[in-house]
């Protein structure tokens, strides 16, 4: 009985764990921390079902909830790896865009040693 509880404790911290980073780094969590209630209320029911010392009723209770948690935590996992493979991208595309500023720079650069512009009264 304990064991079952403190490893949906431990799912669950951690689950809220990766949530928390993912939304500190601006991923979208709010539906991922609402549907974390869902666990947190299992715990606060295997907990008050604890007393009455029936250990397939608390196993009943705990193991969705560590699924569910379980589930959410690789959501908040995979939408932090999709962040990097963004941020990536943007540096890629930042470097390209900045080569061909400087190509265009040169080119002027370039045509205004060709063309003579003053001005002939």
């Amino acid at each position: 009985m304990k064991s079952d509880i403190d490893s949906l404790k431990t799912v669950l911290a951690i689950a809220e764990d990766i949530t928390g980073k993912a939304e500190r780094k601006g991923v979208e969590g709010d539906k991922d921390r609402f549907d974390l209630s869902k666990s947190r209320d299992a715990l606060t029911r295997a907990r008050s079902v604890i007393h009455t010392f029936n250990a397939e009723e608390i196993a009943e209770i705990t193991e969705p909830a560590v699924e569910h948690a379980s589930i959410i935590s690789n959501i908040a996992k995979s939408a932090l790896k999709d962040l990097k493979v963004r941020q990536f991208g943007l540096g890629l595309l930042l470097i390209i865009v900045l080569l061909v500023v400087f190509a265009l720079w040169r080119k002027i650069k370039e045509v205004d040693k060709e063309v003579d512009f003053t001005v002939n009264e």
